[in-house]
């Protein structure tokens, strides 16, 4: 028995390896994209933007963090939740 893998095997551990690097970029980046809309609408409520001026598609998950942002904001100034 051979103590090194067939090049058909070692070719598909690479492929599954390099997926697998993918996805956890794509996730990273969908991590990042989520905090960075949760911060402008951190901003937005501070500079006075209604809820309603969110930037963002309906049913997005940055439309959500844009919104979670802006209602964390307002709570802390003494606000009800708005949107």
């Amino acid at each position: 028995m051979s103590r090194t893998m067939s090049r058909a095997a070692f070719r598909a551990l690479r492929t599954r390896l390099d997926g697998n690097a993918a996805k956890a970029e794509a996730e990273g980046r969908r991590v990042r994209e989520i905090a960075e809309a949760l911060q402008e609408g951190e901003v937005a409520r501070r500079a006075g933007m209604k809820a309603a001026h969110n930037p963002y598609g309906v049913g997005t998950p940055r439309r959500e963090a844009w919104s979670d942002g802006w209602n964390a904001e307002h709570a802390r100034r003494g606000g009800r939740r708005a949107a």
